[in-house]
């Protein structure tokens, strides 16, 4: 900072021009009792408004009058936000401890650089759309390119909630970010697996321990993590019921050594995707097969970490979604499929598949259990069309031979 305008005398503070040509007033408040002393700061457009804005202060300290409190800067409301009220929401059941791992990683890695130095109050909607529009192209960590929609989407979600936070605890009069648009979420094309690829893959798989998995996701939709930690208390073979009821999810442990992550299982996010689907005949019959020879290992080994888990190591724990990725990838090559396979893809093909059939997409999004339709819509907008296109030439091929029978009864055929 430049400064001008030195000192005053003892107990008037001072004043002095900030380099970006705002004037900051600065008084320090005596120790009382236990308390430190502590600093008060005003600014002002000209020296005389941060002036008067200081004497202004003294008055209050003077009169005996309730001081305005200290407005904190991101940095610091950041540790109150993440280490109060969202360690909170934790231990009451409102929110997942991933949640507050992953409002923190974002935090660190994008808001406090960036943002940290500021009071909250200097959080105008200006000032946070120029700094959103720097997150388009910012490289990833991951160096292949800027930062994905997603992630935006993510970061402006975790400020929001934060700066909520504080409006919620009088820190801020209003939300800033109120009067700033969300980023736009990129519109990928969702490409499915065709048909051929899908019985390609499916077909090299027999014999293979990912045949089930792979199976289960194609036939129900169900999401990686949902599959990965299906229970075998959840599903009912007889009834062809499976509840879907939690996920798989990496959790964040503590230690002398540092910090590490292990695998563990969380309930599923929202009551439309706890939910009970039927089985396909099919998939009933592979988990069947499945656990037959789950129980062939399970004899074969000394200890076996969890009994219930439908898709398990070697030793009953926990299957690494990294390493059935990586083996997914290898078998998709061995099978001729070129391009890049995703343990999502199945999901998708479930979907796609559906649609195909004729099934509406109503019916559609309850079975992948979307909160919103506009959010199958979304996705599989494309596949939409299609249907459309097919729904069409179905309706035309049917209305051809019904006039071109009316003319052959002797009608008048079409005008």
């Amino acid at each position: 900072m430049t400064r001008r305008a030195g000192k005053r005398g003892n107990g008037e503070g001072s004043v002095f021009c900030r380099k970006d040509g705002r004037w900051q007033g600065e008084l320090t408040l005596p120790a009382d009792g236990l308390a430190r002393p502590t600093r008060r700061t005003v600014y002002g457009r000209t020296q005389r408004e941060a002036l008067d804005k200081l004497r202004t202060l003294k008055d209050q300290i003077r009169d005996g009058g309730p001081l305005p409190a200290r407005v904190p800067t991101v940095a610091e409301w950041g540790r109150t936000f993440l280490d109060g009220t969202m360690a909170a929401e934790v231990a009451r059941g409102h929110n997942a401890p991933t949640t507050r791992t992953n409002y923190g990683n974002l935090w660190a890695r994008h808001v406090e650089p960036d943002l940290g130095h500021l009071r909250l109050d200097q959080l105008t909607s200006s000032v946070l759309r120029e700094w959103l529009a720097t997150k388009v192209t910012q490289p990833s960590a991951h160096g292949t390119g800027p930062l994905s929609a997603s992630t935006q989407i993510r970061i402006y979600a975790v400020l929001r909630t934060a700066l909520q936070a504080a409006v919620t605890d009088e820190a801020l009069r209003r939300n800033p970010l109120d009067a700033v648009k969300r980023p736009r979420a990129s519109a990928r094309k969702t490409v499915p697996l065709t048909p051929d690829e899908l019985t390609a893959l499916i077909r090299h798989l027999r014999g293979h321990w990912l045949h089930p998995l792979v199976l289960l996701m194609s036939v129900t939709g169900a999401r990686p993590g949902e599959a990965l930690a299906a229970a075998w208390s959840d599903i009912d073979l007889e009834a062809r019921r499976w509840h879907i009821s939690r996920s798989i999810t990496r959790l964040s442990i503590s230690g002398p050594g540092g910090g590490r992550s292990t695998l563990g299982v969380k309930s599923t996010k929202t009551a439309a995707s706890d939910a009970v689907i039927a089985l396909p005949e099919i998939a009933v019959a592979e988990l069947r097969r499945h656990r037959t020879e789950q129980a062939r290992q399970r004899l074969a080994t000394q200890h076996w970490v969890d009994p219930d888990l439908v898709f398990t190591t070697p030793i009953g724990s926990l299957l690494e979604p990294r390493n059935v990725l990586r083996t997914l990838k290898q078998a998709a090559a061995d099978a001729g499929i070129t391009r890049n396979v995703r343990l999502h893809d199945f999901r998708h093909a479930a979907a796609s598949a559906l649609l195909a059939e004729g099934v509406d997409i109503a019916v559609t999004s309850k079975l992948l259990r979307h909160t919103r339709l506009s959010t199958t819509s979304d996705i599989y907008a494309h596949l939409l069309e299609e249907v459309r296109d097919e729904a069409a030439d179905v309706m035309d091929a049917r209305f051809r031979r019904l006039l071109d029978t009316r003319t052959a009864d002797g009608g008048t055929g079409p005008a």
